[in-house]
């Protein structure tokens, strides 16, 4: 993911308009969507969820996971009593019909070659009116030794927006989903897990580096809690879609 604040041009591609719409149509399509993913999910899926009663369900946060599968933003935030104001890579904006619907699901598009004023003037602007944004600081699937699930870095920005705007960091971990790029996993059971962590506060901390630490520190504890209450080994650490596609 190139920073959120960095100095990059965007090479010429597709423009694509971030327009708002009205708050009560954006709870309803979520709410709308929401169901018929789960649906969809209940058919594949087996989901084990931990410390869903640690997300605040009043005021503004960073949702700060990891990225594993195309599956992942309904499968983490499914779960939880909000509506999450997910920031998406604008390359996926590929259709205008995608684009709407990414539109009414309250998603930011973000263009992760350049810098994205735009988005981040979004993003804040969403934390303001008090609504959740989450963000996958890998800035974009990842596997092996990239993922922060195998002690990758986070994106420095992901955790700076969340420190200037003095809104709270809640780290949240989805391992298992990539599994379900293998057909051999539809429609059988695929065990996914998710996990959120307690919100990283901003008061009374340090300066930011002392901030993105303990974000950081929140992601690999985290992880470490899923792994030891559900006793996963290493066949749980994520995988690349190829992978998957090659067992079958």
């Amino acid at each position: 993911m190139r920073s959120l604040t960095g100095g990059w041009q965007s090479p010429e591609c597709v423009e694509v308009r971030y327009e708002r719409p009205a708050s009560g149509v954006l709870d309803a399509f979520y709410l709308a969507s929401t169901a018929v993913c789960e649906l969809v999910f209940f058919l594949a899926v087996d989901r084990a969820v931990l410390g869903r009663e640690r997300v605040p369900r009043r005021g503004p946060f960073v949702l700060l996971a990891n990225h594993v599968s195309h599956f992942d933003p309904p499968l983490i935030g499914s779960p939880l009593w909000r509506r999450v104001n997910w920031v998406t890579a604008r390359d996926l904006y590929v259709h205008p019909v995608v684009e709407r619907i990414f539109r009414l699901l309250g998603c930011i598009p973000f263009d992760r070659t350049g810098r994205d004023v735009r988005a981040m003037k979004a993003i804040v602007s969403c934390l303001r009116r008090g609504e959740p944004v989450g963000i996958f600081p890998e800035g974009g699937i990842r596997h092996g030794a990239e993922s922060v699930v195998c002690h990758g870095r986070l994106e420095r920005s992901a955790t700076l927006v969340a420190w200037r705007e003095a809104v709270p960091v809640v780290p949240a971990v989805i391992l298992g989903a990539d599994a379900l790029y293998a057909r051999r996993n539809w429609p059988k059971l695929c065990r996914v897990y998710v996990g959120y962590g307690w919100p990283v506060f901003t008061e009374g901390v340090a300066g930011f580096e002392y901030f993105h630490r303990m974000c950081e520190e929140g992601v690999a504890g985290l992880v470490r809690q899923l792994r030891q209450r559900f006793d996963l080994g290493d066949e749980i650490l994520p995988r690349s879609a190829q992978e998957h596609w090659g067992a079958g």
